[in-house]
């Protein structure tokens, strides 16, 4: 369907298009008491620049991964459990924004981890330690981390406790200093014997990655051109979080879960509007209340009903928008009859924001805003065999603009059909 630039200029179906591909394959062997995995994962996908004033540019990414693990379950803690994975993946992607056109930009990882655990008459302890690198081609970007994390678990009669302690050393090479994290976790649940009524109390720490492959794939109309410089120095994500919750069911009908807490993010990656058509990013400091509920009901055998809401509120140390919605919710019904599986449901997103850029002073001096949006969606499917499903996907039946981002929109009624198989 044909799109419009920011000036409201129609776009040709060949200039505003998009395209997103995966294919993937995973399996599993048996040795022993061991288990091997592997997990194989292409995406090959094509955006257009349709919003620019200028003409339209068209933009693709190829990204291939590759996961091998081998080792137990961890279901019997009686005897040491371990586990290795290794990890790798390779990112080629075409800007073709700005002075130079053909620029392109690749981006390569590797990494590992190793897991161990033992049951000490029921003091459950573990071991974490994990390497992870992530490297441009042209040098113009290099982030290497690796750490180590001790972990203990433990029911204290109607307490159980998990926890860990952590500790990260990331350094990205355009950055004069390596960061040191250390990364504690703990989380409280509590079982009076009361199904409906399960309270906990969790804590802990994220560390996110923003390489060049990490931003790309929240949003493809990144300007790697502007923004290059910016990139190969900005840091990692950390989040501390608090959440307190209560969760339960009632005579299996009913399931729910509240929770409300706090995270406090630093160099939180916030997107902005460097060019009309192009984003870039910079990094703020937000402490974040929010709240969050979810339930849902089987009134009837093969039906269900569900609901989900969520809300929050940001204090930001920065000039720039947040670009998240301050409120989610929404509802869906599934009702499963034989092989035939029909769904219907309804999402509300409110309206977010993106600051606008003066492209030569650099300050802010407007924002975009995308309004609320209410998307209807309806799924059916049909599994032909234990292992083959071919289902139907239907997307904003109210035919609304629903925005990705600033200036870019999905717009119409989108239809999606294939074939799952499992083997």
């Amino acid at each position: 369907m044909q799109r419009s630039n920011a000036d409201g200029v129609k776009r040709s179906i060949a200039d505003s298009y998009s395209i997103e591909n995966e294919a993937y394959v995973l399996g599993g062997l048996v040795v022993g008491r061991k288990m091997f995995e592997a997990v194989a994962r292409y995406n090959y996908d094509i955006f257009n620049r349709y919003a620019v004033l200028t003409s339209p540019s068209r933009l693709s990414s190829h990204d291939g991964s590759l996961a091998l693990r081998f080792g137990d379950s961890f279901l019997d803690l009686s005897r040491v459990n371990f586990a290795v994975e290794a990890h790798g993946n390779y990112w080629h992607y075409l800007p073709a924004m700005g002075v130079n056109p053909r620029a392109t930009l690749s981006e390569y990882s590797a990494g590992g981890e190793l897991r161990l655990a033992r049951d000490f008459r029921g003091n459950t302890v573990g071991l974490r330690a994990m390497y992870d690198m992530w490297s441009a081609i042209d040098d113009s970007y290099r982030d290497m981390r690796f750490g180590a994390t001790v972990e203990y678990s433990r029911i204290f009669g109607i307490m159980s406790l998990d926890a860990s302690l952590g500790y990260m050393y990331d350094k990205i090479n355009n950055r004069a200093k390596a960061s040191h994290f250390v990364l504690p976790a703990v989380k409280l649940r509590f079982d009076f014997g009361i199904d409906a009524l399960m309270p906990y109390v969790e804590l802990n720490t994220t560390v996110s990655q923003n390489g060049p492959s990490s931003l790309q794939n929240i949003n493809p109309y990144i300007g790697y051109d502007v923004m290059r410089t910016a990139l190969s120095t900005l840091p990692s994500t950390r989040s501390y979080n608090l959440a307190i919750g209560l969760n339960g069911s009632v005579a299996s009908r009913l399931g729910y879960h509240l929770s409300f807490g706090a995270n406090f993010m630093r160099d939180q990656v916030l997107w902005y509007v460097n060019e009309v058509g192009s984003f870039g990013v910079t990094p703020c400091s937000n402490n974040r209340l929010f709240v969050k509920a979810d339930v849902e009901y089987h009134p009837i055998g093969g039906l269900l009903i569900a609901a989900s809401f969520y809300a929050h509120a940001d204090n930001k140390v920065s000039e720039f928008t947040t670009n998240d919605a301050r409120m989610k919710a929404g509802a869906r019904a599934e009702y499963t009859y034989n092989r035939w599986q029909f769904g219907i449901s309804g999402n509300y997103t409110s309206k977010r924001n993106w600051s606008i850029v003066d492209a030569v002073e650099g300050g802010v001096v407007d924002r975009f805003v995308a309004p609320a949006y209410f998307d209807l969606s309806a799924n059916v499917s049909f599994k032909v065999k234990s292992n083959i499903e071919v289902y139907v996907d239907a997307s904003n039946l109210l035919n609304r603009r629903i925005y990705d981002f600033a200036y870019y929109y999905a717009h119409g009624i989108g239809v999606m059909a294939g074939v799952k198989i499992d083997f």
